[in-house]
């Protein structure tokens, strides 16, 4: 017999590790590098940093419809909009619910490329309510943005069922941290892009301006993508 500490490996732990950070760091690499997975990750982070940005906004429009509607006029000011806006978002809440439980259904019936279109709605309604809201129009304008709401808890479900199916399990929490990164940068960027148009033009101008451009940037994109892809093969 030989003593317990002669029984271990010729190669230090420190090696190894090294060894396995060379390897998942290459991988994730060629992963991200790859178009399907980009189109994937970023059309996801657009998405959620758009809402994260102009989700605010929404109080503004609550707060206008609250102060118009001909209901609880018995009620002080404060308190008639604060019962609104609870109400209000209780009913966003039970319709992203019921939204998250479909993204199932709408994943396995559907066969376009979800994530754009997806993408493209969710902006299209922030358009449209941008539109209405410069026209004074508070109850669509507040429709089309809860139809933000409705898209993101449809798509989320969906898109990271799609990047599981895409990235290898050993580097799938690197590439979901990444993306978390990024869409946190995109959330800073869009916020600081809202605030500025909207304290020059108004909120509606810049939920249109806002969203018109980030339509023409996702198909810009996607086009690029698609011929980069065409040219790998």
């Amino acid at each position: 017999s030989y003593p317990k500490q002669l029984n271990r490996s010729l190669v230090s732990s420190s090696s190894k590790s090294k060894f396995y950070l060379s390897t998942t760091l290459k991988s994730f690499l060629s992963i991200i590098q790859k178009p399907q997975v980009l189109k994937i990750l970023n059309t996801s982070a657009i998405h959620t940093a758009y809402l994260r940005a102009i989700k605010d906004y929404i109080q503004l429009l609550m707060v206008n419809i609250a102060l118009l509607s001909p209901i609880m006029l018995g009620l002080e000011q404060e308190k008639k909009i604060g019962i609104f806006i609870g109400v209000i978002y209780f009913l966003i809440y039970l319709m992203t619910s019921k939204a998250s439980k479909l993204s199932s259904k709408v994943a396995s019936k559907s066969k376009l490329n979800i994530s754009n279109i997806s993408l493209l709605i969710g902006l299209a309604f922030g358009l449209v309510s941008g539109l209405f809201y410069s026209y004074g129009l508070w109850v669509i304008s507040l429709m089309a943005f809860v139809g933000i709401y409705i898209v993101e808890n449809i798509r989320k479900p969906i898109l990271t069922g799609l990047i599981a199916d895409q990235v290898p399990n050993d580097i799938l929490t690197s590439v979901i941290s990444a993306q978390s990164l990024w869409r946190t940068f995109l959330t800073a960027i869009l916020a600081l892009m809202f605030g500025l148009v909207a304290d020059a033009y108004g909120i509606g101008a810049s939920l249109m301006m806002v969203s018109g451009f980030l339509i023409f940037f996702t198909v810009v994109l996607n086009v690029i993508i698609a011929r980069k892809a065409k040219v790998k093969i």
